[in-house]
């Protein structure tokens, strides 16, 4: 996509990003008075999706920083004008964004730099202290897995939103602006070639936790990225985090409207349940004018009995299948896209759906004698009957749009065909499984 051709891009470069240059604030700065929260915003907008950000900012700021937070962000960008690469640290306070510093070393300046995530959050948490923490990454999201394809965008909905702010802007334009993502990750940096990866954010997050917040989890992490509230990226984050926030489906290139998602701290101090509850009913209303909306807002400290339990059903569907191949046609009846919710990766599916429709169908699985079936299907509802329901317990908020009726909040990487090579890294792949049952349901 050609940058350089638009000069309202321009402007936005140069009004977001910032010309000015500003003494360096990374380190060696005095802290601000301590408050309840300090916010820190991950956003990479180096790619197609620069167009969205002065428009988010703008959102940010009608709240900006107040005596129950701090706002702060980290916004990597490309300077048109001037052709640089630029990194900026600024806090955002009521009306304006304050630039603290801008850097344009490619090592300060690239958002798939898991070493630059650590030292923005390092400096936030140390130069704005605060008793609760939120991590959030703005930028294009894949899942777990590439979806060999970015995410779509609704063209005239998403129109909608910019015909009475930017009119310049027309359909042709926005036609280049989703093309296919060649790799897997989050945080898409065109200058750089590079993107934050599972392995990058986990690496990232044990040295900010374990430095920055001296053992402790951050609050909460959101996703205003595509398809990332995933059960497996829930389980990396666990660790790291007590909640997460994201859609399970692709957000249309608005994203998040940060007026609505941070108006809660214009009166109130947030637990961290209370903050991503009230994220995931902003989004819901940002976007109720369309059907196919989804947003979830997870307990992660929930998540390690989910998984406990998910384990006992893929070692015992896995058994299961090696012995009796009619198993298989018993699973993939309630895996299969027309009876299981799906989303725009069709191998990313709604895992209580699924769970739901094999507890459904739990008396056509035939295993072995009449009597086996019976103890095989006896069983399997008892352990599904306990997944279902620690799945609603990890599920702190969840708001979805009338195409996704059965939308759960949490979706399960459940490959039709072949599995990606990248998925056995996953921690959840490992723990749970479900790996294994992929790889045996598969090749059966």
């Amino acid at each position: 996509m050609s940058k350089a051709t638009s000069s309202l891009c321009k402007y936005v470069i140069n009004i977001v990003i910032g010309l000015s240059f500003m003494t360096p604030l990374w380190s060696n700065q005095t802290a601000f008075q301590p408050k309840p929260w300090t916010i820190m915003l991950w956003i990479a907008a180096d790619n197609d999706l620069e167009i969205f950000l002065e428009r988010n900012l703008k959102q940010m700021a009608k709240v900006g920083s107040n005596e129950q937070v701090n706002i702060v962000a980290l916004i990597s960008g490309f300077d048109v004008a001037t052709q640089q690469k630029t990194s900026k640290y600024a806090l955002i306070e009521k009306g304006s964004v304050k630039t603290l510093s801008i850097k344009t070393d490619p090592q300060q300046t690239d958002s798939g730099n898991p070493d630059l995530l650590i030292d923005f959050c390092l400096t936030a948490i140390a130069q704005f202290p605060a008793e609760k923490h939120a991590l959030i990454f703005w930028d294009h999201g894949t899942g777990v897995i590439d979806p060999h394809r970015k995410a779509r965008v609704d063209m005239p909905d998403f129109i909608s939103l910019f015909e009475h702010e930017n009119s310049n802007y027309g359909p042709s334009y926005f036609e280049e602006l989703f093309r296919p993502a060649p790799v897997k990750g989050v945080c898409f940096d065109e200058t750089a070639r590079t993107y934050l990866t599972e392995q990058k954010i986990r690496y990232a997050l044990d040295v900010i936790c374990t430095k920055g917040l001296n053992n402790k989890k951050i609050d909460l992490i959101g996703f205003d990225a595509c398809l990332m509230a995933m059960i497996e990226v829930a389980a990396f984050l666990q660790p790291y985090a007590n909640y997460m926030v994201g859609s399970q489906e692709v957000e249309l290139g608005t994203g998040w409207d940060y007026s609505r998602a941070f108006s809660i701290f214009l009166n109130t101090n947030p637990s961290p349940q209370e903050l991503g509850a009230h994220i995931t009913q902003a989004y819901a209303k940002t976007y109720s004018f369309t059907s196919d909306y989804t947003f979830s807002c997870l307990d992660l400290n929930k998540l390690p009995a989910c998984i406990e339990m998910f384990k006992q059903i893929s070692l015992l569907l896995d058994q299961a299948i090696k012995k009796e191949a009619s198993v298989k046609e018993f699973i993939a009846t309630s895996r299969y896209h027309h009876a299981c919710t799906h989303f725009d990766d069709p191998d990313y599916i709604d895992i209580r759906h699924f769970l739901t429709n094999l507890f459904n169908k739990i008396n056509t699985a035939k295993y072995g004698n009449k009597k086996e079936s019976k103890e095989f299907q006896s069983k399997l509802k008892e352990l599904l009957t306990g997944t279902i329901a620690t799945l609603e317990s990890l599920v702190s908020a969840n708001k979805a749009g009338s195409y996704f009726p059965h939308a759960s909040g949490a979706s399960l990487y459940f490959p039709e065909y072949s599995i990606h090579r990248s998925y056995k890294k996953n921690k959840f792949a490992q723990e749970s499984g479900w790996f294994q049952f992929l790889h045996t349901y598969l090749s059966s």
